[in-house]
């Protein structure tokens, strides 16, 4: 799908690009759809404003049914003469009910992790991990996440693509740097297939996921797969130095990719 308007949304600890933020949209008016499609409207991609029109048919993945989607962006002038509406860039916000920005604005919340303060203390402070990389292909996506140490303390960094299965940005250096992290940011942010977290990490944090990674166990034998058997694990960690590296679905390597997803999301409240 295309990529849409660019938006700065850093702040002290986290820069996220979010994929429901950058599909929301408002619907101003139903309009014919064009052959080989089923359904079709226009209106407003809420974060950047663009003008689009939307179309959708459904489609069956083996026993899932998906709704396919055609975006397509239009001019102003072109959806004025559409809807009737004397809606610009500058007032298309006011097109806009407030329930519906109130939804958007409530896509970027994601609850916070809650953990009592004996699991934000370092307990194992002889076994140190250093990093977690850990990179998954599925049949409809693909996504990294990591935990590393950079020149500004240590980062969660989480980037997902909805859709395409081939998406390996970090093919052969498995363990990005902060400038790899950087670059990723400045291609793909604000793109609507994509979700992208970068988060920088309190000590609490720090020790909270430490204390989860030692208390799991990392068995290659312990394995799953999905119903269509296409996903697919590396991951690799280290441990005061010393490096170790797998190629498989493991519990492990999912139970530690859910932690550190939410911990990219949310954060730690301590209680």
């Amino acid at each position: 799908m295309k990529k849409t308007k660019k938006k700065d949304t850093a702040n002290a600890t986290l820069r996220y690009s979010n994929h429901a933020q950058n599909t929301a949209f408002y619907k101003l008016k139903t309009v014919l759809p064009q052959d080989g499609w089923e359904v079709a409207s226009v209106g407003i991609q809420i974060s950047s404003g663009q003008p689009q029109l939307r179309q959708g048919k459904q489609v069956s993945h083996g026993i899932v049914l998906d709704m396919e989607e055609d975006v397509r962006a239009l001019s102003y002038n072109k959806l004025r003469k559409i809807t009737g509406l004397d809606i610009t860039e500058e007032n298309y916000k006011s097109f806009i009910p407030q329930k519906n920005m109130e939804e958007f604005n409530r896509l970027s919340q994601h609850t916070p992790i809650k953990a009592s303060k004996q699991d934000c203390k370092c307990n194992n402070t002889k076994q140190q991990l250093d990093y977690l990389y850990i990179r998954t292909v599925r049949a409809f996506g693909a996504d990294i996440v990591l935990f590393n140490n950079y020149k500004d303390g240590y980062h969660v960094f989480y980037m997902a693509d909805m859709n395409s299965g081939n998406w390996l940005p970090i093919k052969t250096k498995l363990v990005p740097t902060l400038e790899d992290i950087d670059a990723l940011f400045a291609q793909y942010q604000g793109w609507d297939t994509f979700d992208i977290y970068d988060r920088l990490l309190t000590e609490e944090e720090i020790c909270w996921f430490r204390n989860i990674f030692s208390a799991a166990t990392d068995d290659p034998d312990d394995t799953w797969n999905d119903m269509y058997g296409r996903t697919h694990t590396d991951y690799e960690y280290s441990i005061n130095g010393e490096k170790f590296v797998f190629s498989h679905n493991t519990v492990f390597s999912r139970e530690m990719h859910n932690h550190l997803v939410k911990l990219a999301k949310g954060g730690l409240i301590v209680t």
